[in-house]
């Protein structure tokens, strides 16, 4: 596969995460894991998290397209019991990993490399989810998180897959599931926390990708009591104080409903890009965030049954004055 010349500033970053329904066994996952990879390159990720890749066929297809670009990458998490599938997880990074302060005992298998799939990788904190409901539990669905090193300074990056809700469900159901992506969330922080250390998830950048089957749309947010208010309530105690941002509430365009979820007729947002600063002067600062409109066929065709998200960064020295520089983290409220 042709690879293109990234254009983009050293001292820019491209976040993205995608949701690709590489369900076991598609009878699509190969044409369809070689469109993605061309879009993948074509948008010049920095970094990029994947979910649902369950098929073997597929990762191994996506390693062998991405590598020569982004050859730092984990590529297989599964937990320990043989009778459930993969977590589905992936993570794809143009910068190098670097060791996590606090190695966790992995309760699973990563295979991951920082060189191109030369030489292993075990500098990865995964935990497979403790808790789980109805067709999840036949998945490994978890949270992994890896350290990179961009411009100088280290950037710590999650990627996970939470609890699915469905139409279907029962009242009791669904309300058994949100008590599930609670536990989840705990879980969630306790690695981060566990990971880093108080003082690294305070006074590091922290960035989580992927799916979290919350939904996230505007209108939500003015019940106190819905599900999307349980990220920052949970999540936010493991920074120590630094701030917790929802990329898309927080920068998005305010006329833009930012739905993932479903492309047959979107109503959701369920994918999200969490950004945590340094508790001190951020390294980075937020350029913009968009769906991912790019991660669709030459002819438009949808990938997956979910769009994807795309986040901007650039590095705080960059551009000193510009109207970029304006956009801080002071200038944007913080979640309770």
């Amino acid at each position: 596969m042709e690879k293109p010349v990234r254009q983009v500033s050293d001292l820019s970053l491209k976040f993205g995460t995608f949701n690709t329904r590489f369900l076991p066994w598609s009878l699509t996952g190969r044409s369809r894991a070689e469109e993605l990879s061309r879009r993948v390159l074509d948008g010049a990720y920095d970094v990029i998290g994947l979910s649902e890749v369950f098929d073997n066929r597929v990762r191994r297809r996506l390693v062998a397209n991405l590598a020569s670009q982004l050859p730092h990458y984990i590529s297989y998490l599964g937990g320990p019991s043989r009778f459930r599938a993969n977590s589905g997880l992936m993570l794809f990074s143009r910068h190098p990993f670097a060791q996590i302060p606090y190695p966790l005992r992995v309760s699973g298998t990563v295979v991951a490399s920082n060189d191109g799939g030369r030489n292993p990788w075990c500098e990865v904190a995964f935990a497979p989810f403790r808790h789980s409901r109805s067709t999840d539990r036949m998945a490994g669905k978890g949270v992994a998180l890896a350290r990179i090193v961009a411009n100088g300074s280290p950037i710590n990056v999650g990627v996970l897959h939470m609890q699915a809700s469905y139409a279907s469900d029962s009242r009791r159901e669904a309300e058994r599931k949100v008590k599930t992506r609670v536990r989840q969330l705990h879980q969630v922080r306790d690695v981060i926390r566990q990971a880093l250390g108080e003082d690294k998830a305070r006074d590091e950048e922290v960035v989580i990708l992927g799916d979290f089957n919350i939904d996230g749309s505007r209108s939500r947010h003015e019940d106190a009591k819905h599900e999307w208010h349980n990220i920052f309530r949970v999540l936010k105690p493991g920074f120590s104080g630094a701030p917790l941002h929802d990329l898309w509430h927080d920068f998005g365009p305010a006329d833009e409903p930012g739905h993932t979820y479903p492309v047959s007729a979107l109503a959701s947002r369920m994918d999200y890009v969490l950004w945590s600063p340094r508790i001190s002067e951020s390294s980075l600062r937020v350029e913009k965030v968009e769906v991912a409109s790019n991660l669709v066929t030459a002819t438009g065709a949808h990938l997956s049954d979910h769009l994807g998200v795309n986040a901007y960064f650039e590095a705080a020295t960059a551009r000193e004055g510009s109207p970029k520089e304006k956009r801080s983290i002071s200038g944007f409220s913080v979640r309770p």
